[in-house]
């Protein structure tokens, strides 16, 4: 019987080298596996964040375009600050997810000189004519500087009006020299 339990013992080891060999087999071929998906999956990723960065900005820059565009529509051909804001409220109404709340106030903030020459003249007169002794020389100044057919009719020229009524004192006579 020793022949017999020999091949048997055989029989074991052959079929145990075969098992560790099936196993070996087996977890080669799942790291092949584990690579070979890699290999594809890295790949497929990088290129996928490359696709959401361009994506990213190029809605940055089309935003950037679209405001810049709303700007030179609100700013061109303008008649002054009033007609610039009105101009960029409307197309913050018009657009109220691309345009931020602020927007007029962003195109008209002060930072910039916006306004027609006249529009400049006009508070130049007003601050002037609050700092002058004589209202009414200020406002022939100022219709001096406009010339015939320049008058404003937007209301300012009642303001002018009013003015002119003050009387200005006249000037006080030299004193006399020895």
């Amino acid at each position: 019987m020793s022949v017999e339990e020999d091949k048997l013992a055989l029989e074991r080891e052959k079929f145990e080298f075969e098992r560790d060999l099936e196993n070996r087999k087996l977890a080669q071929e799942t790291r092949n596996r584990i690579i070979s998906s890699l290999g594809i999956g890295i790949p497929v990723l990088v290129a996928g964040i490359g696709l959401i960065g361009t994506l990213l900005t190029t809605r940055a820059n089309n935003d950037s375009e679209f405001r810049l565009k709303a700007a030179e529509l609100a700013l061109s051909d303008a008649l002054g600050p009033s007609t610039i804001r009105q101009r960029a409220q409307a197309l913050r109404d018009l657009f109220p997810d691309r345009l931020p709340a602020n927007f007029a106030d962003e195109i008209t903030g002060g930072q910039y000189l916006l306004g027609t020459a006249d529009e400049f003249r006009w508070q130049m007169l007003q601050q002037a004519a609050a700092k002058a002794d004589c209202a009414a020389q200020v406002v022939g100044l100022w219709r001096d500087v406009l010339g015939p057919g320049k008058q404003r009719d937007d209301g300012h020229l009642e303001w002018l009006a009013s003015l002119e009524v003050d009387s200005c004192p006249s000037p006080p006579a030299a004193a006399a020299q020895p």
